[in-house]
């Protein structure tokens, strides 16, 4: 308000001095308005300003007003009061409002070319430049993606006009308004409930296991609360909202002055904890303000529930019969002999309290098809003696996967026993059943030798004996594991029987039980009768006692443990058994909002959480998608839904905003409504996002925690993990079967077989067809039943078909149908099934389909496919209200799919290329016909529902518009596909409805044709082919007529080695050149003197030896074995590295996705491509693949490289947790022998020292992007020698100096960034000429945005101070014509 009202001032009672003197420094004003934005960039402080005279103030002025509003697009927010966290940034729709009015009594007359909106510096077209009534409004809303990663974003609204002639007297209109709203980040406060220790025992509470026979109701506990200020500004509490919490009580004696910028205060205090509960709770809350502004808020919260295992533990939820498959184990052996720590032997003047032992974590999934996502923190956690021990895998476990961790610890043997234990918790779905329990608890008895009496000494082992615990129901006489009690019929008294055992094991010694340690529990309660007298050698002994059970609560427990010492040797005996029962309820399906009868287990919480997405170019779920490597997208457009319901019959539930997320990849999903969800209500948030199908699979997940009301007060928790895998093959999802595999013609036909798929609907209420539906919007109901029959049929006479399992499906609406029978179908068998769902006839349409996939005898030759999509529009009796009568069905539209094989203009149907014949980019012809057969009418297609796909990529220029009655059309187009893969697909979708006249339109047709192989008939084994075309292209992995011994092959390799490597580095024998010239010698089966390899300088006695030890030395330097997340030897993704897609190169190249060291030609691994004349390297690319290590200096022998790309990773990743590795060390020297290269890409890594001085002559060089690195030194002039650069990109290094003017020789430049560095002075006039016309730079940075800044720019397009964009008003746009002066108004702040 301060700075509008000095304008105000500004523009009425002064005027800008402005000159145009030709020696000043400064660029000078072109007009007030030009001044105006500059001061409100700038502000008012300093300007010179001359006061007018004799001007009168009391005119009556012309009365416009103008104002700009803004809100968030999705949500109504107001713009100001959005908050975006920096890694969170985006491109975010904002709906910017302008408004302007006339106040006058008469009419204002607009000046057009003086009234214009901005956003930024856009012009908005739209405006109505017509004359302002008295009175009158208007009013535009726009809406436009804003960059929320810059700090703020701007609107304005200027307004001229005239209301009469007499400027002198008011009849001037002006107005203008001004808006910059500033993208607020989160206050940077933490609070945590740092730690939880057990008094008693110094452990800490997490890691306390309490059998409830010694559990404490006042168990004296420590919490240490800490918060902490992360801001540069004091953080001033608000105190009324400040708590602490142990339980539901209040902590109290916090210091709550100012927190200083950095400063972290922590408080303990002791409480009392029950621990014959399950689980206790403790919080911490902050609010505050970091300045007086609402964006200045403050706010952080910490929950923490920690939960009591008991012993024995069995996984929660077993009820349903099928827990959760994974294990966990703990080992222990001595350090150095190996010797397990069970079977160890110290006598007490030989104890230590610093003995080494190593102990082994093993935790495996031993589900056959489902992940498990291990949940972190104190979930999944591993400890020695109480000490927790770090570095567990906490990423997802795949089927049949184990891992292994060996710690190292120090172990007190002067002690009688150590212990070590493991617990594993994950989910493997989003069922109650789903959740996942592993649990191991290891402790070994140090024994001590005893004397025999006759000087020997003797060992005493542990004793054996046994305890167990069953139960039986008394009235069935059924195991109590195995009953099912409806809620309704639960009773308090259930009599059981319970039996506890428990036996000796010895051959001849007794067992002396210790009374006060040997007892039997049922609940918590106590039994008598234990015999207490010696056990006798195998001896069992057994109390049976009958207790009347409340089966009202979900579980019940009993347990038996026994004590004692073995007579007349000695030997400590301990046996335990923890028996525990869940009560199952009936298995129901998820209750429905209707279902407000039903009667609801009380525990756990009946929350739900869900995700499930669409493929928006076919509408298809996303797990049954197909992409060829060659044509995957970064920025393939799928839909997410996430859905979380409430299925409690009374009560809400109340979310935690702080614990409830969802999550597509790593991006937050923003804006979910977490208000107190209803009894039987659920909630959706769909978001459309780009994904990048190149990768091999994509993830999305929901988290939603809280609390259920009533008195209850209960604690609900649902997740959802949904990770699709991207088939590229998709039938088989394996690479092409060898010649030698493909059928004989004994094996059957090799044509498409024959499967039908169809769908019909019944009205249960009526029996008639769905097809028929007429209902009124009085009658229409939210839950109609209606029964869909699924019917699919082998049409086959003498083959079977294997249907797919994840591949044969059936929908109605989104949701799936259960009881498809996926087993082997018979020769002309047919199956069907029927479902009644609930159908909202309140809407105009539903839908449901059935697709079946399988293969002809189970043979890759013989692919099925049938599909039927039902979908129908519900009429209304007001439909007939026309002069035409209304078709009682849908309308009459079709649509065919047909393709040519080019090469022999034959149908694609029944294409037979043998794998010799096949080509990457085979031409076909695609003719997608769509027609309509209506009589009368037009049929209105949707722009977004009618599309043509070739595999998964749109046909352009498809005909929208309406359908003429009995009209067709044809569009024709040629793709080239890849005929290696064993099939390709097409589809064409039409969607729309009837003119004039109601009726839902809708035609699909999707082509998939297989293609055969011939058959091959070999006498011998073949050559192992690759996965490339066998053409000239690609060099041959088998020997051809050359004839090389093995020591004259070693002595080759050996010669040439010796010219490349340095003789130190290959007398270490872990170097990595040792171990590649071990690895080349020893154990590589590719000949490179035989193979048609890269030669040096054109001597083929080098073959390709230099080129593929240089690479073997590259692989070992950057740890691929150890590091590589994909394409090592070790490497647990799949190899599919994604080049960059280099426009306009054409020298030809070839790549494919071979794993590293793999015995083929080095070309083939993946993330190379070498050009097919020389069979030379010509790229090598990784990004963000934990390639790591020292750049080798052998990279110099790779002389005709082109393209370099290293990235460590993609934007401003904190790996700091390790999860990420980086080049060190320094650009080696010889990179500059890489005369061709063309670009160097070593972003976002760790390197170090100044860029050597042979990098500025490397002439052909025209990209250099080093920015994200610790680089130091100052740049050489020489950079000028870089003519053909065109991006540079240096920022966020330690760069020093100035920035040579030289670096205008580089004529071409688009982008240059300097920021984030120590550069001082200023940025070269002559490089801001460059944004001139004829030229090509627009883009350009530095640090200059500071005050005073630390390198003066007054052309950059983005300007940073300490780090944090400051965006200026740039030359690129404001940059003034030939031979024009203007004024900069130096005022600073």
């Amino acid at each position: 308000m301060r700075l509008a009202n000095a304008l105000f001032l500004l523009i009425g009672s002064a005027i800008i001095r402005t000159y145009a003197d030709e020696s000043s420094e400064y660029p000078v004003a072109k007009s007030l308005e030009d001044t105006i934005f500059r001061v409100i960039d700038t502000g008012l402080a300093n300007l010179d300003v001359m006061q007018v005279d004799n001007v009168e103030l009391d005119v009556q002025k012309c009365t416009v007003t103008s104002s700009i509003t803004c809100v968030v697009t999705s949500t109504g927010d107001d713009c100001e009061n959005l908050v975006v966290p920096i890694e969170e940034c985006r491109d975010i729709d904002m709906t910017f409002t302008y408004r302007y009015c006339n106040e006058e009594q008469r009419d204002v007359q607009l000046i057009p070319d003086k009234t214009r909106a901005l956003i930024e510096t856009l012009t908005i077209n739209g405006l109505n430049y017509g004359n302002l009534a008295p009175k009158e409004c208007r009013e535009i809303s726009i809406t436009r993606k804003i960059d929320t990663c810059k700090r703020f974003f701007s609107g304005s609204l200027k307004v001229e006009g005239k209301r009469g002639n007499d400027f002198d007297n008011g009849d001037y209109c002006f107005a203008w308004d001004f808006m910059r709203i500033f993208v607020k980040r989160p206050c940077e406060i933490s609070s945590k409930v740092a730690s939880c220790v057990v008094e008693r025992t110094q452990e800490t509470c997490n890691s306390l296991i309490v059998p409830i026979d010694e559990c404490n109701t006042a168990e004296p506990m420590t919490f240490t609360f800490e918060y902490c200020n992360n801001e540069v500004t004091p953080l001033k509490f608000r105190k009324q909202k400040f708590r602490a919490l142990v339980e539901t009580q209040n902590v109290d004696g916090f210091d709550l002055s100012d927190l200083t910028p950095g400063q972290c205060r922590s408080f303990p205090v002791t409480r009392n904890i029950n621990t014959c509960k399950r689980f206790f709770s403790s919080s911490l809350k902050v609010e505050g303000w970091r300045g007086d502004n609402p964006g200045d808020y403050c706010y952080a919260y910490d929950f923490e529930r920690i939960f009591f295992p008991r012993p024995g533990d069995p996984p929660p939820n077993p009820d349903s019969g099928n827990a959760c498959a994974v294990t966990s184990t703990v080992k222990c052996t001595i350090t150095g002999t190996g010797e397990d720590c069970a079977d160890i032997i110290v006598p007490l003047n030989e104890c230590s309290e610093q003995t080494d032992m190593t102990f082994e974590f093993e935790y495996c999934n031993f589900e056959q098809s489902n992940n498990i996502t291990l949940l972190g923190g104190r979930k999944t956690i591993a400890l020695v003696e109480t000490l927790p021990v770090d570095g567990l895998d906490l990423s997802t476990v795949v089927p049949g996967e184990c891992r292994r961790f060996r710690t190292n610890r120090k172990i007190n043997t002067c002690k009688r026993f150590f212990s070590a234990s493991l617990k594993v918790e994950g989910r493997r779905g989003d069922g109650k059943d789903d959740y996942c329990y592993a649990y191991d608890f290891y402790r070994s008895y140090i024994d001590r030798p005893e004397n025999d009496g006759n000087g020997d000494v003797s060992v005493t082992e542990e004793c054996d004996i046994s305890a167990q615990v069953t139960c039986t129901v008394d009235a069935s006489g059924e195991d109590c594991d195995d009953i099912v009690v409806p809620l309704n019929e639960c009773r308090t008294n259930v009599p059981m029987t319970f039996t506890f055992e428990y036996c000796s094991r010895e051959n001849d010694n007794s067992i002396d039980l210790k009374p006060g340690f040997t007892r039997a529990r049922i609940e918590a309660v106590d039994l008598p009768g234990l015999n207490f007298n010696d056990l006798q050698p195998g001896e069992c002994r057994r109390l049976i006692v009958s207790r009347e059970i409340d089966t009202c609560k979900r579980f019940f427990s009993a347990q038996l443990k026994v004590e004692g010492v073995r007579n007349n040797i000695g030997g400590y005996c301990f046996a335990w058994d923890f028996y525990r029962s869940y009560i199952t309820r009936f298995v129901q399906n998820s209750p429905t909002p209707a279902d407000t009868n039903q009667d609801l287990d009380e525990a756990p919480c009946a929350l739900s959480a869900r995700v499930t997405c669409t493929l928006d170019a076919t509408g298809q779920a996303c797990e049954d998608i197909v992409v060829p490597l060659e044509e995957c997208n970064e920025n393939t457009p799928m839909t997410f839904s996430f859905e979380w319901c409430n299925f409690e019959v009374t009560e809400d539930i109340d979310f935690f905003e702080d614990k409830t997320r969802a999550l597509i990849e790593t991006v937050p999903v923003d804006t979910l409504n977490l208000s107190n969800l209803p009894a039987g209500s659920c909630r959706r948030r769909i978001v459309t996002r780009s994904i990048n199908t190149c990768k091999r699979f994509f993830s999305a997940q929901i988290k939603v925690e809280g609390l259920r009301g009533g008195e209850k007060n209960d604690y609900c928790y649902a997740y959802d993990f949904y990770r699709s895998y991207i088939d590229r093959l998709g039938i088989d999802d394996t690479r092409q079967p060898s010649p030698v595999l493909q059928p004989s013609p004994a094996q059957g036909p090799t044509s498409e077989c024959d499967v039908s798929a169809e769908i019909s609907c019944t009205v249960d209420e009526t029996g008639e067809s769905c097809d028929n539906l007429e209902v009124s919007l009085d009658d229409c109901r939210v839950d109609t039943p209606m029964t869909f029959q699924f019917k699919y049929c082998n049409g086959e006479q003498f083959s079977f078909i294997d249907l797919k399992e994840n591949r044969t499906t059936a929908l109605v609406e989104t949701i799936n149908v259960d009881g498809i029978d996926r087993s082997n179908m018979n020769p002309g068998e047919c199956r069907i099934i029927s479902e009644t769902r609930l159908i909202n006839t309140c809407k105009r349409f539903f839908s449901a389909s059935l697709k079946v996939e399988g293969l002809r005898n189970g043979t890759p030759n013989g692919y099925c496919y049938a599909w039927d999509f039902y979908r129908n529009y519900i009429r209304r009796p007001n439909d007939n209200n026309t002069p035409v009568q209304t078709p009682a069905t849908e309308c009459d539209i079709s649509a065919s799919i047909s393709c040519t094989y080019d090469k022999t203009e034959q149908s694609c149907d029944s294409l037979v290329i043998s794998q010799d014949e096949c080509s990457l980019r085979d031409p076909v012809t695609f003719d997608f016909t769509y027609c309509s057969d209506e009589d009368q009418f037009d049929v209105v297609l949707r722009q977004d529902k009618t599309y043509a796909l070739v595999e998964t990529i749109p046909v352009n220029n498809m005909n929208k518009d309406p359908l003429r009655p009995g009209e067709c059309r044809k569009l024709r187009v040629k793709r080239r596909v890849n005929t290696c893969k064993r099939f390709f697909s097409a589809g064409l979708k039409v969607e729309g409805k009837r003119q004039e006249v109601d009726g839902y339109c809708f035609a699909y047709d999707h082509y998939r044709t297989f293609i055969q192989r011939p058959p091959t008939i070999t006498t011998s084994p073949s050559v192992r082919p690759t996965t490339m075309p066998s053409v000239s292209l690609v060099p041959s992995g088998a020997p051809t007529t050359c004839i090389v011994s093995l020591a004259e092959r070693e002595s080759r390799i050996l010669a040439i080695i010796n010219e490349i490597s340095d003789s130190n580095a290959l007398l270490d024998p872990n170097s990595p050149q040792s171990r590649a010239r071990d690895w080349l010698i020893y154990e590589d089966t590719y000949d490179v003197f035989c193979a048609n390899a890269c030669s040096r300088s054109g001597d083929p006695a080098s073959a390709g030896v230099f080129q593929r030890y240089s690479l073997a030395v590259f692989y070992f330097s950057m740890n691929g074995d150890t590091d590589w997340m994909m394409c090592g030897r070790n490497s647990v993704d799949e190899c599919i590295p994604r080049l960059t897609n280099i426009r306009n190169d054409v020298v030809p190249t070839f790549a494919d996705n071979e794993i590293w060291l793999s015995g083929v030609s080095e070309c083939l691994w993946g993330g190379l491509a070498c050009k097919t004349e020389t069979r030379c390297l010509d790229r090598i690319e990784f990004e963000a693949n934990n390639v790591n290590g020292v750049i080798p200096s052998e990279i110099a022998q790779l002389n005709g490289l082109r393209y370099l790309y290293l990235e460590g990773a993609f934007g401003d990743i904190d790996y700091s947790d390790g999860t990420m590795k980086f080049l060190t060390g320094t650009i080696p020297p010889e990179i500059s022998q890489l005369e061709n290269l063309l670009i160097l890409d070593l972003n976002y890594n760790k390197l170090q020292g100044t860029l050597p001085v042979g990098i500025y002559n490397m002439v052909q060089l025209r990209q250099l992007d080093i920015n994200h690195n610790e680089f130091t030194g100052q740049i050489s002039p020489s950079i000028g020698n870089l003519v053909n650069l065109r991006f540079l990109q240096l920022d966020n290094n330690k760069f020093s100096g100035n920035i040579p003017s030289e670096i205008v020789n580089s004529v071409d430049l688009v982008n240059a960034d300097f920021h984030r560095n120590d550069f001082t002075g200023r940025v070269p006039p002559e490089l801001c000429a460059l944004f001139g016309v004829g030229f090509r730079l627009n883009r350009l940075s530095a640090d200059c945005g500071g005050i005073p800044p630390e390198i003066e720019c007054f052309c950059c397009t983005r300007c940073f101070t300490d780090g944090v964009e400051f965006t200026p008003i740039s030359a690129a746009d404001e940059a003034p014509a030939d031979n024009e002066q203007s004024l900069e108004v130096d005022i600073g702040f």
